[in-house]
């Protein structure tokens, strides 16, 4: 559409300066009323953006498996308030970083904890037991394995103190995973890929037959100003059983963009199936976080999030007015990922984008997408801007 011009020209800009491709879509209730790509799948050979290409989502991880993981708060076999102890014991007696030493946690970890990334686990993966598990050609890490060891790693903070980063959502797989009495994978595919028609999307090690398909990974090198080719790997997949809930989903622009529809749609998909209540996304995007939780180092660190706050797994809007551009609705949720990917829901237009590309450490794009995308809406007089 000729609304979209602006958002088509970023993106064209982005794959000559410094996508190797990349690819968007934007719906309105379940209507695709806009879809570019730009660049290529593979920079070296030429091979053009095609749009059946697999990436690894990285952290868009976290909002497939918060959904997954909200299906199972919504029939009630877990609740928020769930020690994680309860699902995985090696959690029962942590020990957190005190004046250069560790001392057993006063506050016990619950799934609120986890969910919120107030749990005060990081993303180190260094710790000892797990470093044990990947150096082993004997241990494949399974995602519950893994777990168990993370039960030893000391936490930043008390839980519940403050913000960080870190394998939250990994831990969530796990405790998916005893509640469910299913394999992750299969879990998100019962509960979210298959009711949703995302058929390109897994947790579990690409299929063979399936890799050709990988878009190329690159690196930005910001000192030379280059993309530089990677060896196409995701480090955070510890093993080859190892589905990690916080960064290993593989999948597809278009498998992403449904899931992103859904929630803009108040968790009902293109199809008309649902995966979640209303109210259950309505609950998934309300932010968790006080005044100084958001003004905290961990948070603050994430300088692009200006005016968001943080719900169940999702960034969620809560202060257009905190962001530069104005074009910015309360309620508006996703999530990122560490190549480039940006999922945003926002269900009070019933809105949605998804745009990936492959580049670790590239240029972040959220606030120019948010911002490119509401323009055309509003030129095309598809929704009305409001001052909020």
């Amino acid at each position: 559409m000729a609304e979209f011009r602006s958002l088509a020209e970023y993106l064209d800009e982005l794959a000559k300066k410094s996508d190797p491709g990349n690819e968007c879509i934007v719906t309105v209730g379940h209507e695709e009323v806009f879809r570019h790509r730009a660049g290529y799948a593979d920079a070296e050979s030429k091979k053009p953006i095609a749009g059946d290409e697999l990436y690894y989502m990285w952290s868009v991880s976290k909002v497939a498996t918060s959904a997954a993981f909200m299906t199972l708060v919504e029939s009630g076999a877990v609740s928020l308030d769930d020690p994680v102890s309860k699902y995985i014991p090696e959690f029962g007696s942590m020990k957190r970083f005190s004046d250069g030493g560790y001392v057993p946690v006063r506050t016990e970890m619950t799934l609120y904890h986890l969910i919120t990334m107030t749990s005060g686990l990081s993303y180190d993966s260094d710790f000892a037991a797990l470093a044990a598990m990947k150096k082993d050609p004997e241990n494949h890490c399974f995602t519950l394995d893994v777990a168990r060891a993370t039960g030893s790693k000391i936490l930043s903070f008390e839980p519940g103190q403050a913000w960080l980063y870190g394998l939250s959502h990994d831990i969530i797989a796990a405790v998916c995973e005893v509640a469910s009495g299913m394999r992750f994978s299969d879990l998100v595919k019962a509960k979210v890929f298959d009711p949703l028609g995302m058929k390109d999307s897994t947790f579990h090690p690409i299929p063979e037959e399936d890799k050709a398909r990988m878009a190329t990974q690159y690196r930005y090198d910001w000192d030379r100003k280059i993309r530089v080719r990677t060896n196409n790997t995701n480090g955070f997949i510890f093993g080859d059983e190892y589905e990690s809930g916080g960064a290993g989903l593989v999948s597809t622009a278009s498998d992403c963009s449904l899931l992103a529809e859904a929630l803009a749609n108040g968790g009902e998909g293109r199809n008309g199936v649902r995966i979640l209540k209303k109210e259950t996304v309505d609950d998934m995007r309300r932010n968790r976080l006080t005044p100084e939780l958001i003004t905290s180092k961990g948070f603050r660190e994430f300088h692009y999030l200006k005016g968001y706050g943080y719900g169940l797994g999702v960034r969620v809007m809560i202060n257009p007015h905190g962001i530069r551009d104005g074009y910015a609705v309360p309620g508006e949720f996703g999530w990122d990922g560490a190549a480039g990917a940006v999922l945003i829901a926002d269900p009070v237009n019933k809105v949605s984008l998804f745009y990936v590309r492959h580049m670790l450490e590239g240029e972040t794009a959220l606030e120019d997408l948010r911002k490119r995308m509401y323009e055309g809406l509003f030129e095309a007089g598809i929704i009305e801007k409001k001052e909020y």
